[in-house]
């Protein structure tokens, strides 16, 4: 258990008491994946809401993974970044902005200085306007 298992098979680990889950949890490197089975609502989102990590998985195993429209991917030691579909696209793209000004006749010439002369009353209207 202080390894990852790529591998068929699942390690089951049982505890008393819901904080003992917690704790254990915790007290590990956050875990890519959680998976938990239970019917009882209220302890199922107290694990969730008291742990960290990557996916959550109720009642299933894998479901999360096999799901192009949700991201999938861990936090600190287990990962870092989302794949599958559009977030996978965006987490491995570098994003970037790119503008072009119009050489000649910009669209925010008029707004810098020097501010004089009609371009000065052009500027108070259209301001006065937003204001």
């Amino acid at each position: 258990m202080q390894e990852e298992i790529f591998a068929p098979i699942l390690p089951i680990k049982t505890f008393r008491q819901p904080e003992e889950v917690v704790d254990y949890v915790r007290a590990h490197p956050k875990p890519l994946a959680m998976y938990i089975f239970c019917t009882d609502k209220k302890r199922t989102n107290y694990y969730i809401r008291e742990t960290r990590g990557g996916g959550v998985c109720v009642n299933d195993c894998m479901l999360h993974f096999f799901n192009p429209n949700l991201p999938f991917g861990g936090s600190n030691n287990s990962g870092i970044g989302y794949s599958h579909g559009h977030f996978g696209f965006l987490e491995f793209s570098n994003q970037r902005s790119v503008t072009h000004q119009n050489r000649w006749f910009g669209s925010t010439w008029f707004f810098l200085p020097p501010y004089k002369g009609r371009m000065f009353k052009l500027l108070i209207r259209v301001l006065s306007r937003w204001i």
